[in-house]
């Protein structure tokens, strides 16, 4: 009876989760880097570094069921200003005045979901379809930050570019990055309702076998 009582559980678990992930989880379209505040996974440069005015990235068609990940160690790891070169001697990565993602999205959404992880107290600017949708200002030098960016309007299914650029601040004139992700938000033309959280939907269903246990024990004194 209680193996019985687990599989009807466990089966009423995995549709909840089923219905909570086509009812809007949060899902990658695209990220840039790895989440684990560090810029070990960007080329390594020893002495001057490798400098260019921007870095450009084709990332194709995206969605939730193909998402891209750019984990690849010879990209840029490093934000700077417009400034001489002369003066960065000292940076040890690749480093780039702007990144550009350019992608197709395949489905209109309301809202799409910028997170982005770095370090440092400079500001840098942040354009979606070359609009300024926002900045974002650390809080010191060396410092791990997470930013994130709610963007909305009609975006539509198709082309966009969503790019990121140095914009002063701090006498260290750049910064390192740690990742960039893109998540889905709200297709367009669906109400925004709450959802629960994967973990919610795992304690639920914990809870509702552990109750199946206590009766099943309950049943047996009698």
């Amino acid at each position: 009876m209680l193996r019985k009582n687990i599989t009807t559980l466990t089966c009423v678990l995995m549709m909840l989760l089923f219905l909570g992930i086509n009812n809007g989880f949060a899902l990658t379209l695209w990220q840039y880097g790895i989440e684990d505040q560090s810029s070990s996974e960007y080329l390594q440069v020893i002495d001057y570094g490798m400098f260019a005015p921007s870095a450009s990235f084709n990332l194709g068609n995206v969605s939730i069921n193909n998402p891209v990940q750019l984990y690849n160690t010879s990209l840029p790891g490093y934000l700077y200003d417009k400034n001489p070169i002369s003066e960065y001697s000292w940076v040890d990565t690749f480093a780039v005045e702007m990144l550009s993602f350019e992608f197709t999205l395949e489905t209109d959404y309301n809202t799409v979901d910028l997170f982005y992880g770095r370090f440092g107290s400079e500001i840098d600017s942040i354009y979606f379809d070359e609009t300024l949708v926002g900045t974002v200002d650390g809080t010191a030098e060396g410092q791990w930050d997470l930013f994130e960016i709610e963007i909305t309007g009609n975006i539509n299914a198709g082309p966009h570019t969503l790019s990121i650029g140095y914009d002063g601040g701090d006498l260290a004139n750049g910064h390192y990055i740690d990742f960039i992700r893109l998540e889905n938000g709200t297709p367009a033309g669906a109400e925004e309702t709450t959802v629960p959280e994967p973990a919610t939907l795992l304690l639920l269903g914990t809870g509702m076998v552990g109750v199946g246990f206590f009766r099943r024990k309950t049943g047996r004194k009698r």
